[in-house]
């Protein structure tokens, strides 16, 4: 047998040590009990930490760990209450910054950089499920933190290049279909509007409004106002109080005003919202 067979057959055995370690772990969490509110959060927290030991490795080579999470998410959503249990500040924290930090795996990052084809090929659907719910989740607690605290705030100022990749895969979007007058009823896709609902979410806390400043978005959203007429009713609503968000700060409000904001937004006002 050379070095390189086996080097492969201790990674194969690394590989299945693990997987069993994880599959006995996400078994032993949907036994647990959660009868009180206590135990709710507890099994919540833990499930959290180990998604995010599942998620740091790619899909090629965990397909059953991913396929196993995505089936047992739901459930857990539903068991621990999660819109319960949410709004309690540490367990709304642990989860959103857990939820934005698995995008600074290569692969996580890479998928929310595909083009909307590109996220059906086959080989990508089995993130699908995952980001769905990462995006679902971090938007849901951003309602219980308010961002007062300088760790919040510098947690998602250290995310900024994660903003930015939000920001491109919606523009991307735009950008595919929404090129000329005739595009009507342009849907973003679901996973573009869960992106534009946590964007909503986070700007209306004004103290982050520095952050997305720095990102481009005031002068992003205002060009995607400019495609309003082309956009779904539920792709126009969060662009408007994304905007408003926005010019709630003062400097925000003058990022606006310099790319002419306020006359898109009173156009796509003419539109059912």
């Amino acid at each position: 047998m050379n070095m390189n067979t086996i080097e492969e057959t201790i990674v194969d055995d690394n590989q299945s040590s693990k997987c069993q370690e994880f599959m006995s772990q996400l078994e032993q969490l949907m036994t647990c009990s959660t009868t009180t509110k206590e135990s709710k959060k507890q099994v919540w927290v833990q499930f959290i930490s180990l998604w995010c030991e599942i998620l740091q490795i790619p899909s090629t080579d965990a397909q059953t760990w991913y396929h196993e999470c995505a089936r047992i998410l739901p459930i857990l959503l539903k068991s621990t209450s999660f819109y319960i249990i949410k709004k309690e500040l540490f367990v709304a924290r642990e989860t959103f910054c857990a939820c934005i930090s698995h995008f600074n795996q290569s692969h996580m990052k890479a998928y929310l950089q595909l083009t909307t084809e590109q996220r059906k090929l086959a080989e990508n659907r089995i993130y699908y499920t995952h980001v769905y719910h990462l995006l679902m989740i971090a938007t849901q607690t951003t309602l219980s933190i308010p961002f007062l605290a300088i760790e919040d705030r510098q947690f998602i100022d250290n995310h900024s290049e994660f903003v930015i990749t939000l920001i491109e895969s919606v523009e991307r979007s735009m950008s595919e279909q929404c090129q000329t007058i005739e595009q009507k009823e342009h849907a973003l896709g679901v996973i573009n509007e869960r992106i534009l609902a946590l964007l909503w979410n986070l700007s209306d806390r004004t103290v982050l409004i520095p952050v997305f400043l720095k990102c481009g978005l005031a002068k992003q959203v205002v060009m995607w106002l400019s495609q309003a007429a082309m956009l779904t009713d539920k792709g126009r609503r969060p662009l408007i109080s994304i905007a408003y968000n926005i010019g709630r700060h003062d400097e925000g409000g003058d990022e606006l005003n310099k790319f002419g904001a306020i006359a898109y937004i009173k156009q796509s006002e003419l539109f059912k919202i």
